[in-house]
Formats: structure tokens, sequence, C-alpha cells
């Protein structure tokens, strides 16, 4: 990445632009079954990867977590998250 030409189109080590068609979608946790909403995208530095911006419904911490992670499996295979919604 060339920092004077980072943008959103700027392409990550995983090949992606950043995700900007999931801001505003909702997510559950197959795990602790939460619903997540998706508020914004964010350059992970250390990962050279972009990352989801997301908060739990009813719950105001804001958390980050890398494209990969989101939509990767948990330890048992399983994936993290199921889509609920396009946008709300």
């Amino acid at each position: 990445m060339t920092e004077a030409n980072f943008s959103h189109e700027t392409v990550d080590d995983m090949g992606q632009t950043a995700p900007l068609h999931l801001i505003g979608t909702l997510h559950q946790h197959l795990g602790n079954k939460h619903v997540y909403k998706v508020i914004g995208v964010a350059w992970m530095g250390a990962e050279d990867e972009w990352g989801l911006v997301h908060t739990r419904q009813g719950n105001e911490v804001t958390c980050v977590r890398s494209y990969t992670n989101f939509f990767g499996n948990r330890s048992n295979g399983e994936p993290r998250f199921h889509p609920l919604a396009t946008r709300s």
C-alpha cells in the first residue's frame, strides 16, 4: 500500500477494497446469538487488511474485527456470523 494514495479503493493483503456495501447490515453471532450492526469500515494497519466496525444491539461498545475474522469460522469450524439483513 502506498500511503499517498490511500483511500477506500486501496487493496488490502486479501485482495479486497473497503467493503462499504456492508455498512448498515445486521449479522447474528452464531456463538453468543447477539445481533451486531456494521457501522463502518477501518484499515487494520497491523494486518494490512480492511476491518468491520460494529456494535452489538443494546450495547454501546464499538468493536473492530478484520474482514477475514468477521467472515471466518469459529474454533468449532462453524461460521462466526450469519447475515440477517442487507441494510437497516
